[in-house]
């Protein structure tokens, strides 16, 4: 439950840093935003790996990784510039 809230929070975090105006990254500053997105990715991975050796609860596990790409698909897409239809 701990590392849910925690990715979270860190996904607010992300989120409010891409649509920040004084941000250093923002939508459509593709090599940058998918950075950062990649960036968080592997640290939520990386803790939930940690979280895994201590449970060793693989369902959970399977669960957390889930949602974890599914965060990080949606990151992913957030960077993209929409292009109006002409």
């Amino acid at each position: 439950m701990m590392v849910v809230t925690v990715v979270l929070l860190g996904l607010g975090l992300l989120i409010w840093s891409l649509s920040s105006p004084d941000g250093k990254v923002s939508r459509g500053d593709v090599p940058g935003c998918h950075k950062v997105c990649l960036s968080d990715h592997t640290k939520n991975i990386d803790k939930m790996v940690a979280q895994y050796e201590v449970t060793r609860d693989k369902m959970e596990f399977q669960d957390q990784v889930d949602q974890a790409i599914a965060r990080y698909r949606e990151c992913s897409d957030n960077c993209r510039v929409v292009y109006p239809v002409k």
